[in-house]
């Protein structure tokens, strides 16, 4: 249009520095066109080092990767995407990014949103629910009970683990209970996590108790061939109590009128 003024190219490379999102454009050679300074720290790789090169020459072994893949099909493809990122710095260090990749005449942009630190806060979130999810009760002197709710994975059966043996040095405890009356399914991934926490707690010197083992999940457990000879078991968290106590010594008795 006439009478607009012209584009100032220094004033707008100035204002995509000053964005909090990292910018980078690639050509299809993926070759780095423009790499804004948020993008730059994102990589931890100055800005002179990326513009003129292309991402394998600054990344080796990137083109393995499943994002190189999504960065190729937008590219190719000329449609957009959106992707999480969870980046490993050369140093060990770990950085989380939220990126908009985006078909433009030059080859492709990509915005990139540092999120590391509410991917910390979120999965510090999960640690703590988790941890108040798998509570250990003690019951009676030398005897601890934990009640297991819900489904396991490996990350949730691992604080499983690290929260009883840590109570079991705290209580001096002799004997662990765990109730898995609350597990909706027992499977050989639950047996696995189950058995695994159980032979850590022997190295400890406790007894492992099962309890509240269903019909449903005996026959499961026999139809899949677990192996549960290594603790003792019962079908109800009372006698579960019974047994527990008898190994510390004492005993369950009625008491009459």
């Amino acid at each position: 249009m006439t009478g607009q003024p012209p584009l100032d190219l220094v004033a707008l490379g100035s204002t995509l520095d000053a964005l909090a999102e990292g910018l980078q454009i690639l050509s299809p050679e993926w070759r780095y066109l423009y790499v804004n300074d948020a993008a730059a720290r994102h990589g931890r790789r100055p800005r002179k080092e990326l513009v003129g090169n292309t991402m394998m020459a600054c990344y080796p072994g990137i083109e393995t990767t499943e994002i190189f893949a999504t960065l190729t099909a937008c590219m190719n493809d000329r449609v957009p995407a959106n992707l999480d990122n969870e980046f490993t710095y050369p140093d060990g260090g770990r950085g989380s990014f939220e990126l908009r990749v985006q078909p433009c005449a030059a080859g492709i942009v990509i915005l990139s949103i540092d999120v590391t630190e509410r991917r910390d806060h979120e999965r510090q979130l999960r640690h703590t629910v988790r941890a108040l999810s798998t509570p250990v009760v003690r019951v009676y002197p030398g005897i601890l009970l934990q009640p297991l709710v819900g489904v396991f994975d490996d990350e949730r059966a691992t604080e499983l683990a690290e929260t009883m043996l840590a109570a079991i040095s705290e209580h001096d405890a002799r004997v662990v209970m765990f109730d898995v009356s609350g597990v909706p399914t027992m499977d050989t991934g639950v047996a696995r996590h189950l058995l695994a926490t159980a032979a850590a707690v022997r190295v400890l010197g406790a007894e492992v108790i099962l309890t509240g083992i269903s019909a449903a999940a005996a026959r499961s457990i026999v139809h899949l061939g677990i192996d549960l000879s290594t603790v003792k078991t019962t079908s109800r968290l009372s006698a579960g109590l019974e047994l527990a106590l008898s190994l510390v010594g004492k005993e369950v008795r009625a008491i009459t009128a």
